[in-house]
């Protein structure tokens, strides 16, 4: 079965003042009808509210260049729509008397739990919701089975999202400004739900969507995290997962970290140019 990529990106929109823009008003306006029970539907995908944010949602595919296409895609739709631009943080803390005047679909958190493949699938805490702090993630979906569920495939997505940490988890600790912060409430390394049609893998933020370059790369990286374990490569050290956690690039155990999955990592992308 060919392996599909697809992505579900949430991202807070601002005004140019860098002002936060209500997402969930915009259902009142008009100017967005999906929520996550009835997304809207689109040409790249979808959209909808989700919490304070606008969540766009990205058709399957096996190119990352369409991935990164669809994703530009979104982004130009949610701006258009709410007549702002999407803010490059990651993270938004609002006044507590600000979230207690919103609709509780606004304010709610983790309306279902992720797991931990470094814990062999053991369920994740659900965050308090109760706090002024809400995050926007990165969130990447990747298939290559059907109606695949149970013990064998939960083991099959632990191995596969160790490799996603590995080859994408620690690049994301390069790149992304607002990460560390975020995994306060999301994103702990090993962050995943399992599909029929394969997993979602939850670490990243949404700082990948920001240029067609990044999202590109995001989408390669993670295909590439599916091939190493199907190609039966050796499993990535059990330490990515504190060096995540630790989230500084200039801790010395991180940076050496860091450079020995890019080595492993271009490595395997001679292999398969080969």
């Amino acid at each position: 079965m060919t392996l599909l990529i697809g992505s579900d990106p949430e991202l807070f929109m601002e005004t140019p003042n860098g002002e936060y823009i209500n997402a969930f008003d915009g259902l009142k306006r008009g100017v967005i009808k999906g929520t996550k029970i009835h997304p809207e539907l689109t040409p790249y995908g979808g959209i909808q509210v989700d919490g304070m944010a606008v969540e766009i949602n990205t058709k399957p595919t096996s190119c990352p260049g369409v991935f990164a296409r669809h994703v530009a895609e979104g982004l130009d739709d949610a701006r258009r729509r709410y007549e702002g631009q999407v803010s490059e943080k990651s993270t938004w803390e609002f006044e507590m008397s600000y979230l207690e005047a919103q609709h509780p679909m606004a304010v709610e958190l983790g309306c279902s739990p992720d797991f931990n493949a470094w814990r062999g699938g053991e369920t994740n805490l659900v965050p308090n919701m109760f706090q002024p702090l809400r995050t926007a993630g990165g969130h990447i979906h990747l298939g290559w089975t059907k109606d695949a569920m149970g013990p064998a495939h939960v083991e099959e997505c632990c191995e596969i999202v160790k490799y996603l940490d590995y080859f994408l988890g620690l690049w994301s600790l390069v790149h992304d400004e607002h990460g560390a912060k975020r995994r306060q409430l999301y994103g702990k390394a090993g962050a995943f739900r399992p599909k029929k049609y394969g997993l979602e893998y939850r670490v990243l933020s949404n700082f990948w969507i920001m240029t067609p370059e990044l999202a590109k790369e995001a989408a390669q990286r993670a295909l590439d995290a599916v091939h190493a374990v199907q190609e039966g490569l050796p499993k990535p050290p059990d330490t990515v997962a504190k060096a995540i956690e630790i989230g500084d690039v200039n801790d010395p155990f991180v940076s050496d970290l860091i450079d020995q999955a890019e080595d492993e990592y271009m490595e395997l992308q001679y292999a398969t140019a080969g």
